[in-house]
């Protein structure tokens, strides 16, 4: 009977040991970023470009993501530091811009806003 105890006691002590030393994965954060365009002098635009999308380059993979081609907003990125930018159109275009996304630029929207600087010729 003691044996059966103790060893029943042994088989939860290592259950619990081998439980607490197995590592827990790591969860991604992952940013919605909106992008803000402003003119040369810092004023919001909100006219029509002939722009034709938005991307963010991840600087340490070089994986690059795009918005749609009329959307702002472009999705789950995972934290990291990126250059921002679009592809521009036959007389427009944006001056890219590099930034480190992190949990203090979220808006209470759930998004980050970087703001590129918009330039027509």
């Amino acid at each position: 009977m003691r044996l059966a105890l103790i060893c029943s006691f042994l088989s939860i002590f290592f259950i619990a040991n081998t439980a607490a030393a197995t590592p827990k994965p790591a969860v991604a954060t992952t940013y919605n970023v909106r992008i803000a365009l402003v003119d040369i002098y810092g004023n919001p635009y909100t006219g029509s470009t002939g722009l034709y999308g938005f991307w963010a380059v991840n600087q340490s993979s070089g994986v690059t993501y795009n918005a749609d081609r009329e959307s702002y907003e472009i999705y789950d990125l995972p934290a990291g530091t990126y250059q921002f930018g679009a592809n521009p159109g036959n007389w427009d275009g944006v001056v890219a811009k590099t930034v480190t996304l992190d949990d203090s630029q979220v808006g209470s929207d759930g998004y980050i806003v970087v703001t590129l600087t918009y330039w027509v010729e």
